[in-house]
């Protein structure tokens, strides 16, 4: 019996160097072997022969049924592993115990691979051939990709995807133009998500987008594409915002500085009572730096304001300075001078008034005209002021009665200053 169970043993050896259909009848002699039979259920040798013919088959529910042919007579159990590739990446799902030829895994809707190992105390068996789960059909396209703009630098995507083969989506983006598509630099985002904000983009720039599905098998074809525009950042505000009041239309003429080059619009406000409670007049196209305030003639006795703001879709500039125009006297405070203070007396006046200066030593030459509530000139003077010079007397004799403007300028800028003529 010892000679017959080493000669059995050194035929178990050899068994490596058969073909499969030689083991296969190797086996079948070797179990009827009544001294063979006892070794080869001993679990002092490993495994003899590795399992064979695995089959998967798709469950009715979902997932699939592992079934393989139990060839070793000595097993503890079988070791179940996976990848999702064919030739590395395996790890170990599960295990049955001795005799148990069946296993059910649900990996979800992608190609995977397994293969079987059997295992006892000794050792384990060589593995099983590999089979992968039935290979999937390629899903379809998403639909109705659409995008929409949140803000300087982030669009928002939203897609439908009903194919429940697809296992994720993958988004590419194209700048500026659709030829040039890139993936996004993420992870595949899974097939049951039907959006995605995409950030970090530049402002004001047009992007291209395009979608796929894909599973184990591979993509579906491309969606529709779809583009959008980030919003661009606020603009800045208008600068040096001036009134004056047209005699000949009896309208408001205003004129600013466009400082920015991504306006979309100017919005002209007004208000005629405060610096306050300010209303919208008129929008005034993109790079246009004139308005002429056609809404309203002003009544008499009253002061107004005005202000203009830039606009795009991303959002308002800061407000111009404030204009003002006293629609009596025609006298607005568009002058930027602010060290240059003016003192006329007296007030009322019969002949002559008394033009007091402060900070005059820098305005040495100017114009000094006197005009009434409609414009009309009653007089023009040029003059030169010496340094030392800090009054300067008028004549006003000859004027009729009423309300004038005195007005001060020279090229650079203007004062005026209401005065009553009263003999």
């Amino acid at each position: 019996d010892m000679f017959q169970n080493f000669m059995d043993y050194t035929a178990d050896a050899c068994m490596n160097l058969f073909t499969f259909n030689q083991k296969e009848r190797a086996v079948i002699v070797l179990q009827n072997s009544p001294n063979r039979k006892e070794l080869l259920t001993s679990t002092v040798i490993k495994p003899h022969y590795a399992p064979s013919h695995l089959v998967l088959t798709e469950n009715q529910s979902s997932g699939y049924d592992l079934v393989w042919q139990d060839n070793s007579l000595n097993e503890t159990k079988f070791i179940i592993e996976r990848s999702s590739t064919k030739n590395s990446g395996y790890a170990k799902i599960g295990e049955t115990s001795t005799n148990v030829n069946t296993y059910y895994d649900n990996p979800g809707n992608a190609v995977y691979y397994y293969r079987i190992i059997a295992e006892n105390q000794s050792g384990k068996s060589e593995y099983s051939t590999i089979q992968s789960t039935p290979n999937l059909s390629l899903p379809v396209a998403p639909s109705n990709l659409s995008a929409t703009t949140i803000s300087q630098d982030e669009i928002k995507l939203s897609w439908d995807l009903s194919d429940l083969n697809a296992t994720g989506v993958e988004i590419e983006i194209s700048e500026g133009n659709n030829s040039n598509f890139e993936k996004i630099l993420i992870e595949t985002i899974p097939s049951s998500q039907k959006s995605f904000s995409v950030n970090s983009l530049k402002d004001n720039e047009v992007y291209f987008f395009r979608i796929k599905a894909g599973n184990g098998s591979g993509s579906s074809p491309y969606s529709n594409e779809t583009s959008t525009a980030t919003f661009p950042y606020q603009p800045e505000g208008p600068e040096n915002l001036q009134v004056i009041f047209d005699k000949i239309s009896r309208h408001f003429y205003l004129s600013w500085n466009d400082k920015s080059d991504k306006e979309e619009r100017f919005i002209v406000e007004r208000s005629i009572d405060s610096l306050e409670n300010f209303e919208e007049v008129d929008i005034i196209e993109e790079n246009e730096v004139d308005f002429l305030d056609e809404t309203f003639s002003p009544p008499p006795l009253s002061v107004f304001y005005y202000r203009v703001k830039a606009q795009n879709i991303g959002g308002n500039s800061p407000y111009s300075n404030i204009a003002k125009f006293d629609a009596v006297t025609g006298i607005d405070n568009n002058s930027e001078i602010n060290d240059l203070e003016l003192i006329v007396y007296p007030n009322p006046v019969s002949d002559i008034v008394h033009l007091n200066w402060e900070n005059l030593e820098k305005y040495k030459q100017f114009f000094i005209e006197v005009t009434d509530i409609t414009g009309k000139s009653f007089l023009r003077l040029e003059l030169s002021i010496l340094e030392s010079q800090i009054k300067v007397p008028i004549n006003l004799s000859g004027i009729p009665n009423g309300l004038y403007i005195i007005n001060i300028s020279n090229p650079i800028w203007k004062i005026s200053k209401k005065i009553i003529i009263q003999n």
